[in-house]
C-alpha cells in the first residue's frame, strides 16, 4: 500500500467518521436544545401576552362600570318604564355623551353598545360615531351571560375583545 492510499485509510477516513458522527450527535442533541428553548421562548411569550390582555381587559372593564354608574342610565330605564320619553331621550343622550368621552379616550374601544333587557340596542358608538340602526342581541351568547348577571369576555371574528356586562335597575 502506497503512503497516499495509507494517509486516506488511517487519517482523512477516521476524521470523516468523527466529523459524520459529530454532525449527527449535534443535529440530535442540538435539535432538541433548540425545541427546548423554543418552547419555552412561546411559553414566556404567551405569558406576556395573556397579562396584557387581562390588563387591558380589566381596564375596559372599569371603563364599562363607569358607565353603567351612571345616573343618567337607571333614569333612562325608568323614564321609559314611565312613558316619559323626552325625559328618556335626555337621560339617553347624557350616557351617550359619557360613552363619546370614554371611547375619545381610549382608541382600542372600537363600539360601545347599551342594550335593554329584551336585547334591543338602546345607544351605540361604533368608530367614535352613533349607530341609529336597530340591533337585536337576545339571542347571542354575550347577550345571555350578561343577562344572567355573568361577566362575559371573548373575541370576535375579526379579533376584537367583546366585553359584557349585565346591569339590572329595578323601579318600584
Amino acid at each position: 500500500m502506497n503512503t497516499a492510499a495509507k494517509t486516506i485509510l488511517f487519517v482523512l477516513l477516521p476524521m470523516l467518521l468523527i466529523m459524520i458522527g459529530a454532525g449527527a450527535w449535534h443535529h440530535y442533541y442540538g435539535r432538541r436544545a433548540a425545541e427546548a428553548t423554543a418552547q419555552r421562548q412561546l411559553e414566556t411569550a404567551a405569558e406576556l401576552t395573556s397579562r396584557l390582555v387581562q390588563r387591558h381587559v380589566d381596564q375596559l372593564d372599569v371603563a364599562v362600570q363607569s358607565i353603567m354608574v351612571l345616573q343618567h342610565l337607571d333614569e333612562y330605564f325608568m323614564y321609559q318604564e314611565l312613558g316619559l320619553l323626552d325625559e328618556a331621550e335626555d337621560a339617553r343622550l347624557s350616557v351617550e355623551l359619557a360613552m363619546e368621552r370614554l371611547a375619545s379616550a381610549d382608541s382600542t374601544i372600537v363600539r360601545i353598545e347599551c342594550f335593554d333587557a329584551d336585547g334591543n340596542r338602546i345607544i351605540a358608538l361604533v368608530d367614535g360615531r352613533r349607530e341609529l340602526s336597530p340591533l337585536h342581541a337576545s339571542s347571542d351568547p354575550w347577550m345571555t351571560a350578561a343577562l344572567q348577571g355573568e361577566e362575559f369576555y371573548g373575541f370576535e371574528p375579526g379579533g376584537q375583545l367583546r366585553l359584557a356586562r349585565g346591569h339590572h335597575t329595578e323601579f318600584s
